[in-house]
């Protein structure tokens, strides 16, 4: 991850994407996650991957008593503390792995779209169990299993009018590295299968609350005719869960 993000051509890409007011970061994944929060007026937030620190900001605005958020890139890391700065917010540039490492415990772990890079996630959920306080929550979103699956890419299939028709499956059964070209890079990604996911959930101690497989509402169907591909497979596996 460190390579990828810190990579001038890749991280100028990802920046134009989420500049691109129809990405669906904003328009679709992020309303849903959020959506899947408790309350977090006077709360204390573990963000894992924070990114640019857009969501960190939101979090104090929305009441949060402080968070601390992490990314593995010191390029995000520092465009966070240019636009995202607050008194309430601490960034740090570490690699979540080592999260073992960090001191302090926190009322809600918060992860968007990163788990899919994470090689042992065993390790990972075990680790934030540890930094939970007791009954602490656990939200987070990753690529679905099934955009994952595929050896080379998730590839849709379209009619003659252009409209989608279906999405091409293989190797879903098959977890381990995936290696496909995004955003003009090649990218490495870890695909497991939904059991895979929540097992690791239960062997970490954690008991699910909610899961999400979220597919867009029509109203952002309306304008955005990509979206249209959306409602073949979920993009995204959302999950809330608390410390046992």
């Amino acid at each position: 991850m460190q390579a990828l993000y810190d990579n001038e051509k890749f991280f100028y890409n990802y920046l134009d994407l989420r500049n691109d007011e129809k990405n669906y970061n904003d328009l679709f994944e992020q309303p849903q996650i959020l959506d899947m929060l408790p309350d977090i007026s006077g709360k204390h937030i573990l963000e894992l991957g924070c990114g640019y620190g857009a969501t960190s900001r939101k979090f104090i605005e929305k009441g949060a008593e402080s968070v601390y958020a992490l990314d593995v890139s010191k390029r995000m890391i520092e465009k966070a503390e240019i636009e995202n700065s607050d008194k309430k917010i601490t960034y740090s540039c570490m690699d979540m792995n080592d999260l073992n490492k960090l001191p302090g415990s926190w009322d809600i772990a918060f992860s968007s779209l990163v788990f899919h890079y994470i090689e042992n996630l065993n390790q990972l959920f075990c680790n934030i169990n540890q930094h939970l306080k007791p009954e602490g929550v656990l939200v987070f979103s990753m690529e679905h299993p099934i955009v994952t699956a595929a050896v080379k890419e998730c590839i849709c299939e379209f009619d003659q009018n252009g409209e989608p028709l279906y999405f091409k499956l293989d190797h879903y059964g098959e977890s381990g590295e995936r290696n496909i070209v995004w955003l003009d890079t090649y990218v490495k990604k870890y695909h497991r299968t939904v059991a895979d996911i929540i097992n690791s959930l239960i062997y970490s101690n954690f008991i699910i609350d909610e899961l999400r497989e979220p597919l867009p509402e029509s109203s952002l169907l309306i304008n955005n005719l990509r979206m249209h591909q959306e409602i073949h497979r979920p993009s995204y596996l959302m999950c809330r869960c608390h410390k046992k």
